[in-house]
């Protein structure tokens, strides 16, 4: 018979009752009745167990608690049985890992099986008596599969406590026997942690809990030894909820260590995407993406660390399943507010406040923003949710503040955007409307109720007038500028106010119309207001740059600055010339938006004067910036020409003139300004 052979009848031995007469003297207790039958046969003990063994006890308070003292002492006659049977059975697993390993190593024996299934069946049978006896007594109360769990025939047994040295001992001995296991042959090894895997790994953490030892490198061994699947099932259940209250030390390796390492989250998210064979993809994939917004209503655990595992899970999901990942989590990302764009029946619901969350987390992490990039209805949802803003909130108890969500979100979609000042230009003259979003305060609180993302959240459409329409989308666009960078922020200001007067030269004419026919119910008639909205947008964003620290030393911010000043003073010539001819020529007066047009063009007109004076008052002293006092000159002086040509007789455009006139004198030794270009023919001119 080989030594493999008797180690392994020596372990069946260990797990089996040959004499009844056992179970009366040890009064049923299965452990006791093992040992006594073990123990009858000291020879066969002494023959496989690798330290010295007393066999001089007598069985004794077989199934009370047991201290460190009794624990310590084999001749006191409280030694609990659980301590010598360990020791036995961890014996005889070691003596069998032994051996298998001798036979690994041998060459004849490295491409056949050397274990049949009766004998895996056994190794594993008997492992189970391993963990009852040597790892479960010394784990912390609340860690693992508590033994009356584990054991039906066991329910009084009762952890050791107060003595971490002796809990250490024993389960340093246990690891060094489970290690030896694992390296010992394929087949124990996948046997083993099917079964056993967390059982494992809470002798392992525990051990690194009390400490950092020899053990820490077999530990991450057998991690690596373990399928993703397996381990996360294996975590999953040690972390689940029990009666007593799991330790600290395992809290934070659940919520923290876990997290940190960002390989493994990876893969145990790309595992998730992976289903069983039994289930069917669609009903598996809904339901874990369920499940995932469920925890990220509750709060349980980190949102940010669960939308993390979950934006691993669906960058798999979309490249598995497209459909899936479209139907699942696409439209409850963008649906809520696609249905705000198109629709004017809605309310604010849970669903807004569970997209507007995982928007906001996705957003602000790098591994998990990709998946909003590479989609076309984000920048649509950026578009509603400026419209919401600005924002009225009074409830500074949500466990989310609702504002700098939606800020957070706009600010990260327009990262992808190449023209933000075209961007918002269009938002602001877009004629769709904007909407009120209220987070109010709760003044009763419902008992049993589940707190919501953002609390109480009222969600309407604003009734407004065209005027009142275009001063929230402007206050809205002035929100989300501010959350840039003062510098940048500046700088689209400069952009937008300039391709806002330049957006008259494209808003077409009345030419081709009938003269005295009333045209209020055609497109065309609205020109006038359109080239009003277009230079209240300027008039508006151009106050804003007080606030700001404007580089006029900046070559390409001094390039910007003359351009809207040639914009704006070559807009107010157009209008003057075309606005002289009506009145020399028709008898029908000048309406109410005429007059508010001129009134808004002359003001900005006095702006533009402003910010030339700013210009030249600092452009000039950099040499970079010659060529755009040039240009600026020139603009300046055609401007005074054509004012002059047209006879302005208004005491505003007296004074810009004057103004004018005197920042061309500054530099009347440095630059000669070409002579002024006569003014626009009088033919074609088109209001």
């Amino acid at each position: 018979m080989s030594d493999l052979q008797r180690a392994l009848d020596f372990l069946q031995k260990c797990i089996s009752i040959e004499k009844d007469f056992v179970w009366r003297l040890s009064k049923s207790d299965p452990f006791a009745a093992l040992l006594l039958d073990l123990e009858s046969d000291e020879n066969g003990i002494l023959s496989f167990c690798d330290e010295p063994y007393c066999c001089d006890a007598q069985l004794a308070g077989t199934s009370g608690s047991f201290t460190s003292q009794a624990q310590r002492d084999p001749t006191n006659v409280f030694f609990d049985v659980r301590i010598r049977y360990g020791r036995i059975i961890m014996s005889a697993l070691r003596k069998v890992a032994q051996e298998l390993s001798i036979l690994r190593d041998q060459e004849e024996s490295s491409t056949v099986s050397i274990l049949s299934l009766k004998h895996i069946a056994l190794i594993s049978s008997a492992f189970q008596f391993f963990i009852l006896t040597c790892i479960s007594p010394y784990l912390d109360k609340g860690v693992g599969v508590p033994l009356n769990l584990r054991s039906q025939i066991i329910r009084s047994w009762e952890m050791c406590a107060g003595d971490v040295g002796f809990k250490s001992e024993q389960l340093c001995r246990a690891g060094e026997c489970i290690t030896a296991l694992l390296n010992c042959n394929s087949a124990v090894r996948s046997e083993l942690l099917r079964k056993y895997c967390s059982d494992i790994i809470c002798v392992f953490e525990q051990l690194k809990c009390y400490g950092p030892g020899d053990m820490l490198s077999q530990y991450e061994d057998m991690l690596a030894m373990v399928p993703l699947q397996l381990l996360v099932c294996s975590f999953l259940g040690l972390v689940k909820p029990r009666s007593s209250a799991a330790p600290t030390w395992f809290i934070e390796i659940s919520n923290g260590q876990f997290w940190d390492n960002t390989h493994l989250v990876t893969v145990l998210g790309k595992k998730l995407s992976l289903p069983p064979r039994s289930t069917k993809r669609m009903i598996y994939y809904k339901n874990i993406s369920d499940q995932f917004f469920e925890l990220l209503n509750s709060g349980k655990f980190s949102r940010k660390k669960v939308s993390l595992l979950f934006s691993l899970f669906c960058e798999q999901l979309k490249r598995i399943n497209a459909f899936a990942w479209s139907i699942m989590i696409e439209d409850v990302l963008y649906k809520p507010w696609e249905v705000i764009a198109s629709s004017s029946n809605f309310t604010w619901s849970s669903s807004h406040a569970t997209s507007l969350c995982l928007l906001t987390l996705w957003s602000e992490n790098r591994l998990s923003s990709q998946l909003l990039r590479e989609s076309p209805r984000f920048l649509l949802v950026a578009t509603v949710l400026l419209s919401l803003l600005p924002i009225s909130s009074s409830d500074m108890s949500s466990s989310r503040n609702l504002r700098s969500d939606i800020l957070a979100v706009i600010k990260f979609a327009l990262e992808q955007v190449e023209n933000l000042a075209d961007f918002f230009l269009t938002f602001i003259t877009d004629p769709s409307p904007c909407y009120q979003l209220l987070q109010e305060k709760r003044l009763v609180q419902v008992l049993d109720e589940e707190p919501q993302l953002y609390g109480t959240v009222v969600l309407s459409t604003l009734n407004q007038s065209k005027d009142e329409l275009l001063g929230t989308k402007i206050e809205a666009t002035v929100v989300v500028l501010k959350e840039f960078r003062p510098m940048l922020a500046g700088r689209l200001f400069l952009e937008i106010a300039c391709k806002s007067v330049q957006k008259w030269e494209n808003d077409g004419d009345l030419c081709g119309l009938p003269r005295f026919v009333d045209h209020c119910n055609l497109e065309a008639a609205d020109i006038v207001s359109q080239r009003t909205t277009s230079h209240f947008v300027a008039g508006v964003v151009f106050e804003q740059l007080k606030d700001y620290e404007i580089d006029y030393f900046d070559p390409e911010i001094t390039g910007l600055l003359v351009n809207l000043v040639e914009a704006i003073l070559s807009s107010t010539i157009r209008h003057l010339s075309a606005r002289r001819e009506r009145m020399s020529l028709d008898v029908v007066t000048e309406n109410a938006h005429d007059l508010q047009l001129h009134s808004v063009i002359s003001q900005n007109a006095k702006m533009a004067i402003g910010l030339a004076g700013a210009v030249v008052m600092t452009a000039r002293l950099d040499e970079r910036n010659k060529s755009a006092i040039t240009q600026l000159c020139s603009s300046l002086s055609s401007f005074i020409a054509n004012i002059s040509k047209l006879k302005c007789d208004e005491e505003i455009f007296d004074t810009m003139v004057e103004d004018a006139r005197k920042l061309l004198y500054v530099f009347g030794e440095d630059v000669r300004y070409p002579t002024p270009p006569p003014a626009p023919p009088e033919e074609g001119i088109t209001y």
